[in-house]
């Protein structure tokens, strides 16, 4: 596997995000704008090839593009998911318990 250039990335990330940003003001309300945000990262981030490399992936396991924003919920019972991309649709406005998983520690901190 290759290094990625961190000053090249930097620059894609930050035109790439330019460019969203532009399109987010274009909309009628905040999730549409987040979404676009969403999408931009799915440009920039990660390695949508790792699966095609022998090994990239573990038996059992397959490749899996998402993005989306965790909102915690006013009451500060659940993160709610908005603006994805990639995820099935049944995981639409997902509620996660604010304790849980990943989001949950990042609640914490």
């Amino acid at each position: 596997m290759t290094e990625r250039d961190v000053h090249a990335l930097r620059a894609e990330a930050l035109a790439t995000l330019a460019e969203a940003t532009r399109a987010a003001n274009d909309v009628p309300d905040v999730e549409s704008a987040l979404g676009h945000l969403t999408a931009a990262t799915q440009g920039v981030l990660g390695n949508k090839e790792a699966h095609l490399r022998p090994g990239g992936l573990r038996a059992g396991e397959r490749q899996c593009v998402v993005s989306g924003i965790f909102l915690i919920t006013p009451n500060r019972q659940h993160h709610l998911l908005a603006a994805e991309h990639g995820f099935p649709p049944a995981q639409h406005r997902l509620r996660i318990p604010l304790d849980l998983g990943h989001p949950g520690w990042v609640a914490q901190r």
